[in-house]
């Protein structure tokens, strides 16, 4: 889970960018454009390349639908037994 919330945490200003641009309209397929460069493993994502995340928004919605904003709130993962 914790790599779940750090990639949210880093798609932040990406998800609130696109979200504002829908201008309140739903979408079933949120379209982000990055905003930076960013690496995944060894590849990298440069910045103002446009992809689709499949990413649900509902009217006048402020986040993906699925998602909260808690998610992206990096906290330590519990501790293992």
């Amino acid at each position: 889970m914790f790599g779940f919330r750090a990639g949210v945490a880093i798609l932040q200003e990406e998800l609130q960018s696109a979200i504002a641009t829908l201008g309140g309209q739903p979408t079933s397929n949120l379209s982000i454009i990055l905003q930076k460069d960013i690496k995944i493993g060894s590849r990298t994502f440069p910045k103002g390349l446009v992809f689709n995340t499949g990413l649900d928004v509902e009217k006048g919605g402020t986040f993906p639908l699925g998602l909260n904003a808690k998610a992206t709130q990096l906290a330590p993962s519990p501790a293992s037994p």
